[in-house]
């Protein structure tokens, strides 16, 4: 603190008089703006906020806009000291310009300003103002004894025609384009005061607080800038080294150290902990001053200050502390050990004789832990001994000699411990264990054993305990585990010449076959038992097996490729009943029908998935036909020889020659037949076959061995007989225009066996009787007049 003013008078005869001493007070902390523009750089720039909330600031002595401007003469004093034009002899000590320099509070809000010496005062001094209109403020001091004094609803007024001005006549800057500018009545500093109290001015203050209360607008700025106090009245020294002696049971001299000039004394003195204002006060005049009425083994405490003389009393000096003397110690007369289960605090317990209880930590020396019949132990992890004394009050004089011991017992608990949560797989027990043989044991199950058996997936408990009846408990959880699944059939079907795939499934798992695979499939190609154990990653395991039966293919057959004659229809049949079948028709059926020709193929699949198939190819035969015959005459080389030719046959897959001779019939497609060398006539029927039918064509050709020629005989001398074959006759008969002139029937062997009736001459119809001759083959010679002709003709009975 800077002293400006202080004028003293002597003191005559008890009586005083003196001038007002004013101080500065230096702000350690708290300030949160910076309101005053100063240096060089523009308002905005120098200053960290505005004073009124519409961007207008202070500014100092000297502040420069820019380096090229003058500085200015208008401002707050460059040394930032403000002499109060209100009270004589009072100044203020503005904040550095550079740096925050108010406690700017908006709202209902509040700061502190805290001193960076205490001191002690009849008078504190507020250098303030608000900005754009009017606030109002309480203002706690607060001491350094913890105590405060608080006045509230003062105003603070606005910095243009407030009154309590402490400084005027400056300008104020408008940050937002660097003008000054000035007003009637301002812009202002004001100044307001708090008056100590009595009581207080004795004690030291160390912070100031203020809370903005209100304001004349809610746009108001209240600003508070500096503290300054009027000293305390108070000059009186304080007593120092306080001191007691010859203290007994009931009395004690206390004594002090005289810093001043003074002959009179308060002492205030009490139990343990009142305070300087409370407890007995007493006035005396000699030092050290001896009080009685004290009680035996008790502690006291006492202040003491100085009276210099009417109204000038120094502050309190104390405590001292001291007690009372005890007389006879006292003793423990009982003790209580205390024990627990585990980590934690144990309370034990000792009844002294009388005055109080004394814990150490060891059987001599050492400062008590705690005092009282009962003592509670930090957290203890282990067994400790603890050790009491009786004491008649604080005095360590008058503690019982030996002290005794109270044990602090810490059982272990008993360690149980059932292994960390696991999984349990279906079908298998998991043996869970709580260990520590001997004591007892309780398990979630209702079981009492040390160990249980579990089989299912659940929340196992076990509470153990111990034979000093300490208990631990441990819970462990059993998961139910993956557990494989069965994709293997009972019995796996395969086909002859095939091979299958053998699928464990469950992805994921590790595999072990029979087969020495590791693998999830395995192709197999021949009967048989086959086995996998399958581990899941849970490691439940699961053993799978199937029996590969082999199969054999179904035995297809449509048949060879074959043919059927037009318009006829045929069954294919794939037999193997219970089969399914497809058929290159589309058809799903066992047999199909059909009229067409082409290729035909099944596909057959037995109950055991087992395939096979055949195909063949239908073909459609016409009816056999042919264009008629050709004959030639090779009369040079043979005398009546004839070679017969087809013409066109058309799906002919044999034939059958009849000469018209009676001689043997003919299958060659080309035969070659010779005629009797007289010629004649001759029918001469071919007939063709095939597996559908027959076809017959019959031409009557002349043989002519004289001029060697051989051509189609006229169709009036074609013969014709019938019946053939005959039973009891045979009729002959020729064309209007011819007659018949000779028949006789010849058997196999060139005998005549019958010559037929004639009639008239110039018949052209006879009957020849044949009732009289055997069943056989006959050749009939006929005679008409257009020449010899001969029939191969049957007789049947």
């Amino acid at each position: 603190m800077k002293k400006l003013l202080c004028f003293v008078l002597a003191t005559l005869f008890g009586s005083s008089a003196a001038f007002a001493t004013y101080d500065t007070l230096s702000i350690s902390s708290g300030y949160n703006a910076d309101v005053i523009a100063n240096g060089v750089g523009s308002a905005s720039t120098t200053t960290s906020n505005d004073v009124d909330g519409a961007n207008y600031a202070y500014v100092s002595n000297g502040w420069q806009s820019s380096s090229s401007a003058t500085g200015i003469t208008t401002g707050l004093p460059a040394d930032g000291i403000v002499n109060s034009a209100l009270t004589t002899g009072l100044q203020f000590q503005l904040a550095d310009y550079s740096s925050n320099n108010s406690l700017r509070l908006t709202g209902s809000n509040n700061g502190t300003l805290d001193l960076q010496t205490p001191v002690a005062a009849q008078t504190l001094y507020i250098l303030a103002v608000t900005g754009s209109g009017s606030s109002t403020m309480t203002v706690t001091i607060n001491f350094s004894d913890g105590t405060t004094q608080s006045q509230s609803s003062m105003t603070v007024s606005d910095w243009y025609g407030g009154t309590n001005v402490a400084l005027t006549g400056f300008q104020r800057v408008n940050r937002l384009n660097n003008l000054l500018d000035n007003a009637f009545n301002g812009p202002n500093l004001y100044q307001y005061s708090i008056a100590i109290t009595t009581a207080n001015q004795a004690k030291t203050i160390s912070s100031v607080e203020f809370e903005r209360t209100g304001g004349s607008s809610t746009g108001s700025v209240l600003n508070i800038f500096a503290l300054s106090i009027e000293e305390s009245a108070i000059t009186c020294p304080q007593p120092t080294a306080l001191t007691t002696a010859n203290i007994t049971t009931t009395s004690a001299d206390l004594g002090w150290t005289e810093a001043g000039s003074a002959t009179q004394w308060e002492i205030s003195y009490g139990p343990a902990g009142t305070s300087a204002a409370g407890g007995t006060h007493v006035f005396t005049t000699t030092n050290p001053k001896t009080i009685t009425g004290l009680t035996a083994a008790t502690g006291y405490e006492f202040h003491v200050r100085a009276i210099c003389g009417p109204g000038d009393t120094s502050l309190w000096s104390g405590p001292k502390t001291f007690s009372s003397d005890c007389g006879t110690a006292p003793t423990i007369t009982s003790t209580t050990d205390g024990e627990r289960c585990g980590k934690g605090v144990i309370t034990l317990h000792a009844q002294p004789s009388s005055g109080i209880v004394r814990w150490y930590a060891a059987a001599t020396g050492g400062s008590p832990l705690d005092t009282g019949n009962s003592f509670t132990t930090a957290a203890l992890t282990a067994s400790q001994n603890y050790y009491v004394a009786a004491a008649a009050h604080y005095q360590a004089t008058c503690e019982t000699g030996t002290r005794q011991l109270v044990a602090a017992t810490v059982h272990q608990l008993p360690t149980v411990d059932l292994g960390n949560d696991t999984v349990i797989c279906q079908g298998t027990s998991i043996t869970l264990d709580a260990e520590n043989p001997g004591d007892t044991y309780l398990w979630s199950s209702g079981a009492t054993t040390q160990t249980i058996h579990a089989t299912s997936s659940g929340v196992y408990y076990v509470k153990v305990t111990d034979g000093n009846n300490c208990s631990n408990a441990d819970t462990v959880v059993l998961n139910s585990g993956i557990q494989p699944e069965d994709s293997l059939p009972v019995i796996s079907n395969l086909c002859v010449g095939d091979s299958i795939i053998l699928d464990a499934a469950n992805i994921g798992s590790s595999y072990s076959w029979n087969t020495g695979d590791n693998t999830q499939t395995i192709k197999v190609g021949a009967g048989g038992n086959y086995s996998v154990a399958v581990t899941s990653t849970d490691g439940c395991v699961g053993n799978f097996q199937t029996n590969v039966v082999s199969r054999p293919l179904p035995v297809v057959d449509l048949g060879g490729d074959t043919a059927i004659c037009g318009n006829n229809a045929i069954t294919l049949d794939a037999h193997n009943p219970g089969s399914s079948y497809v058929w290159n028709t589309g058809d799903t059926t066992r047999m199909i029908g059909t009229t067409d020709s082409g290729r035909y193929s099944v596909v057959v699949t037995d109950k055991y998935g087992c395939v096979s198939g055949d195909t063949m190819h239908l073909a459609f035969i016409g009816q056999p036909y042919v264009n008629g015959f050709n004959f030639i005459p090779q009369f040079y080389e043979r005398l009546g020889q004839v070679v017969f030719h087809l013409n066109h046959p058309i799906d002919v897959q044999s034939c059958l020659w009849n000469f018209g001779d009676g001689s043997p019939e003919s299958t060659d497609f080309n035969p070659t037949h010779t005629y009797d060398i007289n010629g004649g006539v001759y029918i001469v029927t071919l007939t063709v076959y095939n597996t559908c039918g027959s076809y017959t064509v019959t031409l009557p050709i002349e043989i002519d061995t004289k001029t060697g020629v051989v051509t189609v005989a006229d169709a009036a001398s074609v013969l014709t007989v019938y019946p053939n074959p005959a039973k009891d006759y045979l009729m002959l008969q020729v064309a209007d225009q011819n007659t018949i002139e000779q028949a006789a029937l010849y058997d196999i062997s060139g005998r005549e066996v019958e010559k037929a009736g004639y009639g008239p001459s110039g018949q052209n119809k006879v009957k020849v009787r044949t009732g009289n001759l055997p069943s056989g083959i006959y050749l009939l010679r006929v005679k008409t007049k257009a020449g010899w002709q001969s029939r191969k003709v049957e007789l049947v009975r």
